[in-house]
């Protein structure tokens, strides 16, 4: 029996947003980019976005808060015929991981992601281009959502590409973040999670790029009692894209972002996790989101030995803060 979804009266689940469209498909409701809805709906057809992917033959299987999958949609923008995507389940960490799992409360943060995410493209602010998500109603107020994503390019979380770095590399990076702290700053976004691991750096020498690939994943920043469930983008994006990549890498963020990776050597630092962005426009945007960071620092150094020292971090400050 087909699903009726039932969406508090709040929540405007039908609103326009350029470049998206709006359906419900067998009870569910999907946003998706306009050149993908085609797509979208032949993968519906496979059950939930999650279980296509996981029904792909050529797959990558990526774990974090559970499993989510590379893959490709046989869809693009313009000229493109496919575009790489990473889909994944939304769930809770942490305690409530025990507890409800992946049930959020209608309409999950799934929309969160996406006016985030458009906002922070807006603004200039580098961050993975959401393809899609639906929305699957459950048990009265409860429903589960998946997320489809623009596959990065080539990277690493910070931690893992600052481990392998060279000094000159390290310059570049901690000049990448400092770009993307300040372009925060600028939009007014505060990131209430604003760790290591959300931040993803793109663009890496092809040395570095090859140590990646076959080093370990370093720990989850939630230590033991997370149970390596936090900020699985980051772990995620390790996996590189599948070759060759698309012809237009703009594509991988909005026309701003575009031309701060107009460059494949160009180092890029990507913000994950945006559903945890919100826009106080504080004066103080800029501080709170370097001391969010700066505590991720300390504990890295202090718990997995990152060689990143307190002279390092008064440099990021100088060069994100002090001098916007």
């Amino acid at each position: 029996m087909k699903q009726t979804p039932s969406f508090p009266p709040d929540i405007d689940i039908s609103a326009r947003t350029d470049g998206y469209a709006r359906f419900t498909f067998e009870g569910r409701c999907v946003v998706a980019r306009e050149w993908a809805v085609p797509a979208i709906r032949e993968a519906l057809n496979n059950g939930t976005l999650h279980e296509w992917a996981a029904g792909r033959k050529e797959r990558d299987l990526m774990y974090g808060r559970g499993i989510s999958y590379g893959v490709v949609l046989a869809a693009g923008a313009e000229m493109e015929l496919s575009t790489p995507v990473v889909v994944r389940r939304n769930r809770h960490g942490g305690l409530l991981r025990f507890l409800t799992g992946e049930y959020f409360l209608m309409p999950t943060r799934a929309p969160l992601e996406l006016s985030a995410s458009l906002r922070l493209a807006a603004a200039g602010v580098p961050t993975p281009e959401l393809v899609a998500y639906a929305i699957y109603p459950a048990l009265g107020v409860f429903a589960r959502s998946d997320v489809m994503t623009r596959r990065l390019p080539e990277g690493a979380d910070f931690p893992a590409a600052w481990s392998k770095a060279s000094k000159t590399d390290r310059e570049l990076m901690l000049a990448a973040v400092a770009g993307l702290l300040k372009s925060l700053a600028g939009a007014g976004a505060w990131h209430a999670d604003l760790n290591l691991k959300n931040i993803y750096i793109a663009g890496t020498p092809e040395q570095l790029n090859q140590q990646l690939k076959t080093g370990p994943l370093p720990p989850c920043e939630g230590g033991l009692g997370c149970g390596g469930s936090c900020h699985e983008d980051a772990k995620l994006l390790l996996h590189p894209p599948p070759d060759p990549l698309p012809s237009r890498e703009g594509e991988y963020t909005m026309d701003k972002v575009l031309q701060r990776t107009s460059s494949s050597a160009e180092i890029t630092a990507y913000l994950l996790d945006v559903d945890r962005v919100t826009f106080p426009g504080s004066n103080d945007v800029a501080a709170r989101n370097f001391n969010r960071l700066a505590r991720s620092v300390r504990k890295w150094r202090e718990r997995w030995g990152l060689d990143f020292g307190e002279e390092t971090l008064a440099r990021l400050k100088s060069l994100a803060v002090e001098n916007p």
